[in-house]
């Protein structure tokens, strides 16, 4: 549940006028880096379809530096998440129960990888630099102003990237049998300083089953400033707290 909501503000990416960058530096500016990000806020819509059915979910997120963050859940199910750096809390209004988890250091360390984790994206977890530098060798092929970025793993599977002077455009991933299994698309790009947050985007998953993901971000606030009460939650009275200690 908490691994999720980054998957809204990974993509980040732009592209100075300059000399043609290796793979490594594009998937480098392609990555957001949290150290960067003081705060952001912003609210979002994810539509999955699936098997002919359709669910929408809507939440909206505020995160500020080093490790105070909230999470609300507004549909179809409300629930709230909320941590700083000694504690998390989930409340769930349906059922009036709440659990509070208490971090105890280095412990905190781990909890904190889990809270403020990047998603797996197009089965690479293409927020994590090393792990794709490791896993792919790439080569970069310039088309005009734009970047075409082709990698092969070890296993064989291929990644693409298409990469534009707005932003993360376009990625797919093909397997060892040079099936497509996913794709990703993306559009309306927000700028932030050299890098740009797509604000719609589209991931298509074909096997092992069909699956649909669209996102949408909206009232999108970055570096900001963000006050306390933003982020703070308090459990309302009559609330049964189940205590945790990591």
């Amino acid at each position: 549940m908490r691994h999720f909501f980054l998957i809204l503000f990974l993509l980040l990416f732009a592209f100075p006028v300059s000399a043609a960058p290796d793979a490594p530096e594009l998937l480098k500016r392609a990555t957001l880096d949290l150290a960067e990000v003081r705060d952001i806020q912003f609210k979002a819509t994810r539509l999955t379809t699936k098997d002919g059915a359709s669910l929408r979910e809507q939440w909206k997120m505020a995160f500020r530096q080093p490790a105070d963050f909230r999470l609300d859940f507004l549909s179809p199910r409300a629930r709230v998440i909320a941590a700083d750096e000694k504690e998390m809390i989930e409340f769930v209004p349906r059922t009036k129960q709440g659990l509070r988890t208490s971090y105890r250091s280095p412990a905190f360390e781990e909890a904190k990888k889990g809270i403020l984790a990047r998603v797996s994206i197009l089965g690479s977890r293409l927020g994590s630099l090393p792990e794709i530098l490791e896993r792919f060798d790439f080569k970069v092929l310039p088309e005009g102003k734009n970047y075409r970025i082709e990698g092969r793993s070890k296993k064989k599977e291929k990644m693409i990237l298409w990469l534009t002077p707005e932003g993360l455009e376009r990625q797919e991933l093909y397997d060892e049998q040079e099936r497509l299994a996913m794709r990703q698309t993306a559009k309306n790009f927000l700028s932030f300083g050299k890098a740009s947050l797509a604000l719609e985007t589209r991931t298509e998953v074909f096997f092992p089953e069909r699956i649909d993901l669209e996102i949408r971000l909206r009232d999108v606030r970055i570096n900001q400033g963000m006050e306390g009460e933003t982020l703070r939650f308090t459990p309302p009275p009559g609330t049964h707290i189940i205590e945790k200690t990591l």
